[in-house]
């Protein structure tokens, strides 16, 4: 195979699945859009590997999502390792579930690891992916002891959360035999609503003085007179990596998949588009708690200009526009753009499959309801089966919710049916929808990242039909300059 310059691609990218078990910012969806239909099986994905073999690849790497929640890795890897010609086989992960896995995979024949650390701040990782960082060290440790070498770590830099952990991060490779590489934030999917957390690599050459740039000698300009993604110089093992002026990936990498990959290997190796994730802190315990968001809502116009000034009571955006001042109901404005979104979606609302099915139980007249609305339930993201005695077992949920929400949001349905009121299926369906919003917006109570309230504040103020949330509650107040002159006495 050859591209467009008639450059050898030899390094195929092959994406097992779109899952992952971490949220992190810049990669990943607030929800998942993966089924058993669409992901590639070992037999396809293993032929797939072999032609591509065949017309010349010499190097394989494995990515999602997070490849380590797929099931049978393990096996996938002994399959590829096995291919006549394949000169190595890689992995990108987050890492946390390579404790358990490290040791079967170098034993099925996987040659090299990347794994993604954006921080060695226990509080900042969790707030940051929604997962431990006790677990990615584990994960390294456990593949030193595998027997793998040349470990590399992947490091996404971001502008005012790990900007003062970059020296600290490149140390690693001073005193272990790794790796370090730092990611430009790429500004596609999730990355392009961030733009104030970019954090050039020019930074990192402040931080770090002994990085050189290594400019990009053989890597021909594209057509339009831009570069590819430019690499830079190493020392003491560590590198930069720019996300270059169009993000595009390496001219020499093909990318084969278990689904379309439309998202960034950096990080974990997610794919898709996503939305950034929301930052939460609990008020009682103080502990970050990530929560999905989706946001801005597709095909919904943003606010031209209004000035954000902050977050009042964990509850409320508070923002000046004109001559006013704008609260904003957090909960209630996201509730509303999510029950908008999921209309839009059709009859069928996008479902995640859960990697093991979860046993709920209700009470034998709910599990009787819910289990006689099954094709209801099936248009709305979930696939349950009758285990008998009121247990329900979850094969699927809607994808804006947590799976800790599920058998909350399905007795809330079911309730809604029992009552009576709803005298339509439509009328059932939407006041449905209006559970499945409410379980996947922010929650009132809980301190809210500043770039996704401003990114709320936008939608809102940018539409004037998102007047209400879907429970009929007001998602804005007006107060404006002339009544709080009034309060002050400045005028009469």
């Amino acid at each position: 195979m050859r591209d467009s310059f008639g450059r050898q691609v030899d390094y195929l990218r092959l994406s097992v699945t779109q899952r992952c078990d971490l949220r992190c910012a810049y990669c990943r969806p607030a929800r998942d859009c993966e089924s058993p239909r669409a992901l590639c099986d070992l037999e396809e994905l293993t032929e797939l590997a072999a032609a591509c073999v065949e017309l010349g690849v010499k190097k394989i790497r494995l990515t999602g999502g997070e490849p380590l929640v797929r099931p049978d890795l393990v096996e996938l890897v002994g399959r590829l390792r096995a291919l006549p010609g394949l000169e190595e086989l890689c992995l990108t992960t987050n890492g946390q579930r390579l404790a358990e896995l490290a040791a079967p995979l170098r034993a099925a024949g996987l040659d090299r690891l990347n794994i993604s650390l954006d921080s060695l701040r226990p509080a900042r990782y969790r707030a940051l992916t929604g997962g431990e960082l006790e677990r990615t060290l584990a994960g390294i440790e456990a593949a030193e002891a595998a027997g793998f070498t040349g470990l590399r770590l992947n490091t996404v830099l971001l502008r005012g959360v790990n900007e003062d952990e970059l020296a600290e991060l490149a140390g690693l490779a001073r005193t272990h035999p790794w790796s370090v590489r730092f990611i430009e934030l790429m500004p596609i999917g999730p990355g392009a609503a961030m733009p104030e957390a970019f954090l050039p690599a020019a930074r990192v050459l402040e931080a770090v003085p002994e990085l050189r740039e290594a400019g990009q000698a053989g890597r021909p300009a594209r057509r339009d007179g831009s570069q590819p993604s430019a690499p830079w110089g190493e020392a003491a093992g560590a590198a930069l990596a720019r996300s270059g002026e169009h993000c595009s990936p390496w001219a020499d990498e093909a990318t084969g998949n278990g689904q379309p990959a439309t998202g960034p290997e950096a990080g974990n190796g997610g794919t898709g588009p996503s939305a950034p994730l929301c930052c939460a802190q609990d008020d009682n315990t103080g502990a970050s708690v990530p929560v999905g968001v989706s946001l801005p809502l597709a095909g919904v116009a943003q606010a031209p200009d209004f000035r954000y000034i902050g977050e009042v009571f964990r509850t409320y955006i508070l923002v000046e526009q004109g001559e006013e001042l704008i609260l904003i109901d957090k909960h209630a404005a996201h509730e509303r753009i999510n029950f908008e979104r999921l209309l839009a979606q059709g009859t069928r609302i996008l479902g995640q499959t859960l990697l093991q099915p979860q046993a709920c139980r209700f009470d034998r007249e709910e599990a009787a309801v819910l289990l006689e609305h099954r094709e209801l339930l099936l248009s709305l993201g979930y696939d349950l089966d009758d285990l008998g005695q009121g247990d329900l077992l979850l094969r699927q949920i809607p994808s804006d919710i947590r799976e800790s929400d599920a058998a909350a949001t399905l007795s809330e349905i079911a309730g809604h049916i029992q009552d009576g009121r709803l005298d339509s299926p439509q009328r059932l369906r939407d006041e449905a929808l209006h559970s499945i919003a409410c379980k996947a917006a922010i929650k009132a109570g809980y301190v809210t990242d500043p770039a996704e309230l401003r990114q709320l504040a936008a939608a809102v103020l940018g539409n004037p039909n998102l007047k209400y949330c879907p429970h009929g509650r007001p998602i804005c107040t007006f107060i404006t300059k002339k009544q709080i002159e009034k309060q002050f006495k400045r005028i009469t």
